[in-house]
């Protein structure tokens, strides 16, 4: 008799071998028009994988509260359709709206509020963003999707980075968002 923990792993096995392109079934690799080589899906698939990696490693046991000293809210996800409704805005905008509009989307959840410092947190973790004693600016890599870093002067903290996301550096973070999720929550 099969357990539910092994069941699970052989759940990680077929998703993994998705992630990869390739049919779990057959083990060949997927046309590339196939549903599992979409982006937007590997991602999604990348996102359970780890998901059910963390749980098997937690003995099969799924937690789904996050407590805090605030009482306790069920972890943010957030649907392919809740996805699907975000774009960008016309213009260059800060991460706390890009949290917003990502909130907006997934009010109806009851969950965690997504926070614009889940983003610049994520970014700085995959080099887009560093920290700087001024706060945290874009590099390179980050002014390439569209981040930009304006020193700027405030009456309490002195001069400090502000970043401006453009709208393709938005749609880099909606694209992304089960990567920024996950690293808050593994942080």
């Amino acid at each position: 008799m099969i357990t539910e923990l092994e069941k699970m792993e052989r759940a990680k096995m077929y998703i993994d071998k998705m992630c990869e392109g390739i049919n779990p079934i057959t083990n060949e690799y997927a046309p590339e028009n196939d549903t599992i080589n979409n982006v937007r899906i590997s991602r999604c698939l990348f996102y359970i994988s780890e998901i059910l990696e963390k749980v098997i490693q937690n003995g099969g046991e799924v937690t789904q509260v996050v407590k805090s000293s605030g009482g306790s809210r069920n972890l943010f996800f957030i649907t392919d359709e809740q996805l699907d409704r975000l774009s960008p805005r016309e213009n260059s905008c800060y991460a706390n709206d890009i949290a917003d509009d990502i909130k907006a989307v997934t009010a109806e959840n009851n969950t965690t509020k997504f926070q614009g410092t889940w983003i610049t947190e994520w970014l700085v973790s995959i080099g887009m963003l560093m920290q700087t004693e001024k706060g945290k600016c874009a590099t390179e890599a980050g002014e390439a999707i569209g981040v930009e870093s304006q020193l700027r002067q405030s009456i309490q903290k002195g001069e400090r980075f502000v970043n401006l996301y453009s709208p393709e550096a938005q749609q880099f973070i909606f694209d992304n968002i089960y990567a920024v999720v996950d690293f808050h929550y593994t942080k």
